[in-house]
């Protein structure tokens, strides 16, 4: 349930803020990703059930698909942000092994 919660309600937000708002303090950032989360669920449910033709050739809005398009977005945007963020990695791994 908890899983549930973060990928429908909060990283894939969190990926779009760490793409499109790079100066914005934490709890804005925070807060927007709440918001673009909600946005990008609601746009994956429209997209599964918009009418009968198109829940026909999707399946439907059922909990499969809805986690299979989640996670889909989110790792795509989680290659985008590695893609953008890929010459600070390094000296992050490096604070973090110290």
């Amino acid at each position: 349930m908890i899983s549930g919660l973060i990928f429908a309600l909060f990283l894939p937000g969190f990926l779009i803020t760490l793409i499109f708002f790079r100066e914005v303090k934490i709890l804005e950032r925070i807060l927007l990703s709440i918001a673009y989360s909600i946005m990008i669920t609601i746009a994956i449910a429209i997209c599964l059930g918009y009418n009968e033709q198109v829940k026909n050739i999707t399946g439907g809005i059922n909990s499969f698909n809805m986690w299979k398009w989640e996670l889909i977005i989110t790792f795509c945007l989680a290659a985008i942000t590695l893609f953008i963020y890929r010459k600070k990695i390094p000296s992050l791994l490096k604070y973090i092994k110290k």
